[in-house]
């Protein structure tokens, strides 16, 4: 089963699929995806759980971590193009 969440305007849908190793163990798949709906990113954990849940859960973290991880580098980037007035250089470059 799928499940999906909503995180800072993204949408992570976690599936716990089992271990191709040991069948008795889950795996977590992680997709993220604009909230339109527009695929980013596909991930498959290495690690293992002994239930689906855990694996969901693990899931979700990886996907919540990822971005995470993605706005703060953007928030970065953003921050060197700052002028002391606080616009950025895109901004003083359309006026």
């Amino acid at each position: 089963m799928i499940t999906s969440h909503v995180h800072k305007n993204y949408c992570i849908s976690v599936q716990a699929i089992p271990n191709a190793i040991d069948r008795t163990l889950f795996v977590p798949t992680v997709d993220i995806s604009l909230k339109d709906g527009k695929p980013i990113l596909g991930m498959v954990s290495t690690e293992a759980f002994a239930t689906q849940s855990d694996a969901e859960k693990c899931g979700f973290e990886i996907g919540k971590n990822w971005i995470d991880k993605r706005l703060k580098a953007s928030e970065l980037t953003d921050r060197l193009y700052l002028t002391p007035l606080g616009e950025t250089e895109r901004q003083r470059r359309r006026a």
